[in-house]
C-alpha cells in the first residue's frame, strides 16, 4: 500500500506561502446512499505497529491490516509479530498480517523464483508469522512484468500452505490494460488465485509528480470500474486514503559551486562566515509556494458514495489515525 506514502518535508531558512488546494467535482453517478450512511460488507483498515491507541474499538472496522513486517536483504522474515489487542465492540474484527516489500525488484525476482531455496524459506516464514492471525496480506509493489507467474505460483503456494487464512494481494490502479500483455499484477490471473484483490487507489499524484489530488473521484471511478471488470465483486477491495501530499514549487535543496555560493551571497546581501573546520556559510531568506492536496469528511463521503453506488462491496483505509474522526459515522456494515 503503498506506504504513505511518505512525505518528507525540506527543513530550509524560507519564508513559506501555504496555498491549500481542493478540487471538487461533481459526482458523475447516481446516488444511492441509505439514510445517511454508506452501506459495505467489508470495512478494512491498516494499522501501523506501534500506533494502536489510534483505534477507539468503537469503528465499523471489520478487518484490521497490521502493517507489518518486511522480507529483509535475505528474502527471510525474522522476529516475531502478534495481532494488537483492540477491543472492538458490536462484532469481531478480523486481523490480518501485512508482509511488505516496496521496493527492490532484484530481491523479489529471487525470492519469487523456484530455483534454490530462497522461495521455500519466504513461504515458511511467512506461514510462521502469521500465526494467530486471520488473515495475510502480501504487499510486493515492484515485481517485474516477466515475474507475474512466478507470482502467482507463489501466492497459491502460500495459500496451500495457510488454507484456512485468508489471503490478500495488494495491486496498483490500472485504468487500461498493459500494452504489451505483460503485467506482474494481472488482476484476473490474480484473482484466480487469491481470496482478496486491494487495488490501491490513492497516489494518483505523487511525492515527484506535479501537484494534485492524491485520489480525484473521476480517477476512482475510472479504476474502480476497470477492476471491476476483472475482479469478482466478492473479492475486490477498493483502497481509500486518509493523508494528503504537500509539493513545493520550486527544489531549495541542491549543491552549489563556489562561484555559484560567492554569487549567491552577493546577490542576497549575505556576508559568510568562514570557520576552517566547517568550510563557509550563509543563510537567506526565500519565499516558497506549497500546494497541498489531502482529504476531507467531504471528499472521502463522495469516494464512498461513489463506490457504493456501483456496487463495491468492500473498501479499505490507508491507514487509521490520518483522517478525519467523523469519518466513522458516515460508515454502515450489512450484509449485502
Amino acid at each position: 500500500m503503498c506506504l504513505m506514502r511518505e512525505y518528507n518535508g525540506m527543513s530550509i531558512c524560507a519564508a513559506v506561502a501555504l496555498i491549500m488546494l481542493m478540487h471538487c467535482a461533481p459526482v458523475p453517478r447516481k446516488e444511492t446512499v441509505s439514510g445517511n450512511h454508506c452501506h459495505f460488507r467489508e470495512v478494512w483498515a491498516y494499522l501501523m505497529k506501534g500506533e494502536e491507541k489510534e483505534l477507539k474499538g468503537t469503528e465499523p472496522i471489520t478487518d484490521i491490516l497490521y502493517f507489518g513486517v518486511s522480507v529483509n536483504k535475505h528474502g527471510r522474515i525474522f522476529g516475531s509479530i502478534t495481532p494488537p489487542e483492540v477491543p472492538f465492540s458490536g462484532f469481531r474484527t478480523r486481523t490480518h498480517l501485512v508482509v511488505f516489500k516496496l521496493s527492490d525488484p532484484r530481491l523479489l525476482h529471487h525470492c519469487l523464483s523456484r530455483d534454490g531455496t530462497a522461495r521455500e524459506l519466504l513461504i515458511a516464514d511467512i506461514a510462521a508469522a502469521a500465526e494467530g492471525f486471520d488473515g495475510i496480506q502480501i504487499d510486493f509493489e515492484s515485481i517485474q512484468p516477466d515475474d507475474g507467474m512466478p507470482f502467482r505460483d507463489f501466492l497459491s503456494d502460500l495459500k496451500k500452505r495457510t488454507p484456512v487464512k485468508i489471503l490478500s494481494v495488494t495491486v496498483p490502479v490500472r485504468l487500461n490494460p498493459i500494452q504489451n500483455g505483460k503485467d506482474a499484477y494481472d488482476y484476473a490471473a490474480l484473482a484466480a488465485v487469491v481470496d482478496r484483490v486491494f487495488v490501491m487507489a490513492y497516489d494518483e499524484h505523487w511525492k515527484t509528480s506535479r501537484a494534485g489530488s492524491v485520489a480525484s473521484l473521476p480517477w476512482c471511478g475510472t479504476a474502480a470500474d476497470y477492476a471491476a471488470a476483472f475482479i469478482p465483486r466478492d473479492k475486490l477491495v477498493m483502497g481509500i486514503p486518509l493523508y494528503g501530499r504537500a509539493w513545493q514549487d520550486k527544489e531549495i535543496n541542491r549543491a552549489v559551486t563556489y562561484q555559484q555560493a560567492i554569487g549567491l551571497s552577493r546577490r542576497q546581501g549575505r556576508r559568510h562566515n568562514t570557520c576552517p573546520e566547517k568550510g563557509a556559510h550563509f543563510e537567506y531568506t526565500e519565499r516558497v509556494t506549497v500546494s497541498v492536496f489531502y482529504e476531507t469528511i467531504t471528499s472521502l463521503n463522495a469516494k464512498l458514495r461513489l463506490y457504493e453506488s456501483i456496487g463495491i462491496l468492500s473498501i479499505a483505509f490507508w491507514r487509521i489515525g490520518q483522517g478525519p474522526s467523523e469519518l466513522w459515522h458516515t460508515i454502515a456494515v450489512d450484509d449485502r
